[in-house]
């Protein structure tokens, strides 16, 4: 199931980045999209502009802004 985290971190990070430039957060999406292809994960993450989900203090930067999304809109 490991797998499946990793992938929802990713979605969470376009995610935040859609909020702040969607046109810039699709064309990056489009890119790791494309290097999946033949490319590994590591380096897929890096043509479409991601942070790598196993570094140090990524995944706490990501919930941070994920759960002020959240709260945002649970408030209405």
């Amino acid at each position: 199931h490991i797998d499946y985290v990793i992938a929802q971190l990713c979605a969470f990070q376009y995610l935040i980045k859609s909020r702040k430039d969607f046109g810039k957060s699709w064309k990056e999406y489009i890119n790791l999209i494309g290097s999946a292809i033949d490319k590994g994960f590591l380096e897929s993450i890096k043509a479409g502009n991601l942070k790598n989900p196993f570094k140090e203090n990524t995944v706490k930067s990501i919930t941070f802004e994920i759960e002020a999304i959240f709260n945002k809109f649970s408030k209405g």
